[in-house]
């Protein structure tokens, strides 16, 4: 199964050293340097087999002067890039502090709009992407033990690429620190809404309670 893409999105980049962002900014020509080393890096992986669909998404664009497209496996190679710098991309989390802190160095009203990728919510190993699920589980289960319980958000800064020649995409995802990955039983709640001033949104990008629609 092919991973479907939707376009556009933009990437936000954020200074990984604080537990709160002091800054953020959008992947904009700035970061040419670190985009050219993102092109040859998936080049590699798409000449070692990887589907070049999935790593061929991000595009300049000249007239924004801003680097948009994006998905799950594209912001994770951009993290393995940025490791070892004090920069990571956003999390859910990250953004909902840029919304609620809404100060003019964050930009935050450039997020309307737009698809933001920051994380992959775990909630069974059924399809779609029941390859990934169940990987992601069993390397979940083997390091939390008797903790592990379903459902888990995973931050993209805390995932890397395998080339994996099962899976459809011929990549595979490595959790780089399992005691991260966030357990989130709101991901199996049904669809509802949720106030703006949640405390849970802050601490997990998610929010702790859902009242349903009338």
């Amino acid at each position: 199964m092919k991973t479907k893409i939707k376009l556009p999105r933009l990437e936000v980049i954020i200074p990984s050293n604080n537990p709160k962002p002091r800054s953020a900014s959008f992947l904009d020509k700035r970061y040419q340097g670190l985009m050219k080393e993102a092109y040859r890096k998936a080049e590699d992986f798409i000449k070692r087999g990887a589907d070049k669909n999935v790593l061929s998404v991000i595009k300049y664009n000249q007239e924004k002067e801003v680097f948009e497209g994006s998905n799950i496996y594209s912001v994770v190679l951009l993290n393995m890039l940025l490791r070892g710098t004090h920069y990571r991309t956003a999390s859910s989390q990250d953004l909902e502090y840029v919304i609620f802190a809404n100060d003019p160095k964050f930009n935050a009203s450039h997020l309307r709009g737009h698809y933001e990728d920051t994380g992959l919510a775990l909630r069974d190993d059924q399809e779609p992407n029941s390859y990934q699920a169940k990987d992601l589980i069993k390397q979940l289960q083997k390091e939390l033990g008797s903790e592990f319980k379903l459902p888990y958000k995973i931050d993209l800064s805390n995932l890397e690429l395998r080339l994996d020649k099962n899976s459809p995409s011929e990549l595979a995802f490595n959790v780089l620190d399992p005691s991260k990955a966030i357990y989130a039983p709101i991901l199996n709640e049904k669809t509802g809404k949720f106030e703006d001033s949640d405390p849970s949104l802050l601490q997990t990008g998610l929010p702790g309670k859902i009242e349903q629609w009338q």
